[in-house]
């Protein structure tokens, strides 16, 4: 579809764009809204593939002009390798994962301390803003375990709780934890790929899990949780990308206890036309099946967010269609979390 949202965000007054991962997407393709066929027409495999790729996308004004206007936080998630893609492979997806690695970083906005070398790029890191916030913007791909329970996504899988699984890896988990532990700064923000809240898939009796999100690692979450909890750390937001949808969640000391603490609070951001128009009135039976989601919404768009010390406001910004040009932009629900005070407040 079109770019619709990327003209509005040009109107906003940001000080910063996160991007959180999947800026192209890797297959073939068919034919797209108004003619826009994927090019090169197959499947990314080789450097020239990549790149072809990256210069299409980047060939849209909209984009264009948002890249123009604003300095970008980035990180990567599957799609700009191969669909969920995670840890260390056979030669021929190193190869593939070494020539995405060079494009990406021959077109995206990171710095000289992220040059590929072979299989690996460094896209982990932290970022700060005065006294007022701390981004760790995280890589749950490039060090993960392998895939847990094979096809089999459901809560009794024993992979999912093995506690040497991890989703990033032990030298990025203990990057993270000393940033949030030495952290002097009011709010402390983790760009992040993909959803860290539980989410039960099934309605009604049983469960399905999304692995190739944090409930394939639950160990890692829980790590996270314990070092926040134990170290009192405040004011831990997650934004969150990957899954198309918007989401407010509470991130839970115990997820399955209605009761049970609130750690921090997770804000994810929906596509800008991945998933085509989307529809109205989703997401009613996946909150009753997980009390801590408070929202979550099947639009286009992006999340506007403003940050002052006393609290954190995420305004759910969404078009009605990207099939056609000139829709326009709506705040379809506002959400705010109070300074010290972790778990989503619903403003409209």
């Amino acid at each position: 579809g079109y770019y619709t949202a990327h003209e509005h965000l040009a109107d906003e007054e940001l000080d910063v764009v996160l991007f959180l991962g999947d800026y192209i997407y890797e297959f073939k393709g068919n034919e797209g809204v108004g003619g826009r066929v994927h090019y090169p027409h197959k499947l990314l495999e080789t450097l020239e593939d990549y790149r072809l790729r990256y210069a299409q996308y980047k060939s849209d004004s909209a984009l264009q002009n948002i890249h123009a206007a604003f300095p970008w936080l980035v990180t990567f998630d599957d799609h700009e390798v191969r669909n969920n893609w995670g840890g260390e492979e056979d030669e021929k997806s190193l190869t593939r994962q070494a020539a995405a690695f060079k494009a990406y970083y021959e077109h995206m906005p990171v710095r000289k301390s992220a040059i590929p070398h072979e299989y690996h790029i460094q896209i982990y890191r932290k970022c700060s803003y005065g006294d007022l916030v701390e981004f760790s913007i995280l890589d749950t791909r490039q060090f993960r375990s392998k895939p847990p329970c094979g096809p089999n996504q459901t809560e009794n899988c024993e992979d999912r709780t093995d506690p040497s699984r991890t989703i990033y890896g032990e030298k990025q988990e203990e990057w993270l934890f000393n940033n949030l532990k030495t952290s002097k700064k009011r709010w402390n923000i983790l760009a992040n790929q993909v959803v860290m809240a539980y989410k039960d898939d099934q309605l009604g009796p049983g469960t399905r899990i999304g692995i190739d999100k944090w409930d394939g690692f639950v160990e890692s979450r829980n790590r996270l949780f314990s070092t926040i909890m134990e170290n009192d750390i405040k004011n831990v937001v997650v934004l969150t990308g990957d899954s198309h949808k918007n989401w407010v969640n509470n991130l839970k000391e115990d997820f399955l206890n209605p009761e049970s603490k609130i750690i921090a609070t997770e804000f994810g951001g929906t596509s800008l036309t991945s998933g085509g128009n989307g529809t109205e009135n989703y997401g009613k039976n996946v909150m009753a099946e997980n009390p801590h989601i408070k929202y979550t919404s099947n639009r286009r768009g992006y999340v506007r967010c403003t940050l002052t010390p006393e609290k954190m406001k995420a305004d759910f910004r969404t078009i009605a269609y990207v099939d056609k040009k000139g829709a326009p932009i709506t705040t379809e629900a506002s959400f705010y979390v109070k300074n010290n005070e972790p778990g989503a407040i619903r403003i409209s």
